[in-house]
């Protein structure tokens, strides 16, 4: 939500940390961020926290001045992301995403020719249905997101697994 709230006119990213945006020149952790309504900010760092899937957002409000009080919590501005909802025609999407180092045209990430230095595979797989279940009365939106991320580190210039010295330093042994 916060990326998308900085295409807004008066907002900016340039804010101590990531993820957060100022609103209307107010401090950076006095946003609200509402998904449908409902507080979904970080307690820590004001951000929002990332509880959504992008393919199931409908709308996004970005208020940033005359706001009414119904929101309260804030002296900068209020991000209120929308979700889809069903109708009467059965609709839906999928969606796919997948990178891996071998798939990569950098040679250092490739290692140069050599066995790489770390491998990286991330996969994400998900999808939205939405539909009728009683024709102008009741309806049905289903989304659904999973994400898995594999990272394997190698320590330099032995190659031996990151994870393995870990465990080798936990157990007082000498990597």
């Amino acid at each position: 939500p916060a990326a998308i709230a900085a295409l807004a006119p008066g907002l900016t990213t340039n804010t101590p940390n990531a993820g957060q945006v100022t609103i209307s020149g107010g401090f950076a952790y006095d946003n609200v961020f509402l998904i449908d309504g409902v507080d979904a900010n970080d307690n820590l760092f004001g951000t929002s926290n990332p509880v959504f899937i992008e393919d199931a957002i409908a709308d996004t409000q970005v208020l940033t001045s005359g706001i009414s009080a119904e929101y309260g919590r804030f002296s900068g501005g209020v991000v209120n992301v929308i979700t889809k909802s069903g109708t009467n025609n059965l609709r839906g999407s999928a969606h796919a995403f997948f990178k891996n180092d071998g798939l990569s045209s950098n040679p250092q990430l490739r290692g140069g020719g050599r066995e790489p230095d770390s491998s990286f595979d991330q996969t994400q797989l998900g999808f939205t249905l939405g539909g009728p279940l009683q024709k102008d009365r009741l309806f049905f939106f289903l989304a659904a997101d999973q994400q898995r991320a594999d990272q394997t580190k190698q320590t330099d210039p032995t190659r031996i697994p990151a994870d393995v010295v870990s465990f080798l330093a936990a157990q007082g042994l000498p990597a």
